[in-house]
């Protein structure tokens, strides 16, 4: 399984409102992204398992104070 960096946009209370991957892009190009939270909004950036991220939004919280990812 290949893990790949992912960016988690999650309320105060650990509830993940977004998920968002960075792309390939196009070759020969050096794209920067940027994930904008709301307000009462965080962002976490994580590595995870790439076939997880669909179920990450039911499955797990993030825990605010460790700033990583749990199961809920």
């Amino acid at each position: 399984m290949a893990k790949i960096k992912v960016t988690i946009a999650h309320d105060i209370h650990g509830r993940i409102v977004s998920i968002s991957r960075l792309g390939k892009g196009v070759p020969g190009k050096n794209i920067k992204s940027v994930v904008l939270a709301k307000d009462g909004q965080l962002v976490l950036t994580t590595d995870v398992e790439e076939e997880s991220i669909g179920n990450l939004i039911h499955s797990h919280r993030v825990d605010t104070v460790q700033r990583s990812l749990v199961l809920c």
